[in-house]
């Protein structure tokens, strides 16, 4: 498992709801942003048959966790 930490300004529930979701940016946080780190990032874990989630609280940052698949041995 991975985590990646900020203590930036977290996510509301209402972001968490479409936080991997195409095109979904929050235009308040970046009004350049098209919406799709997020989504790119849930795209590739998932590809992996691994997990990708967010614990956060509003106003006090976020973390964002992904695990990695196991070492392959070849044979998949």
């Amino acid at each position: 498992m991975v985590g990646i930490q900020d203590s930036g300004i977290g996510f509301s529930s209402e972001d968490l709801s479409r936080l991997f979701k195409r095109f979904t940016a929050n235009r308040g946080r970046n009004p350049m942003s098209l919406g799709l780190g997020m989504y790119n990032a849930y795209q590739v874990i998932q590809a992996h048959r691994c997990a990708i989630w967010v614990n956060t609280t509003e106003g006090e940052g976020a973390t964002v966790c992904f695990t990695l698949p196991e070492k392959s041995n070849g044979s998949e």
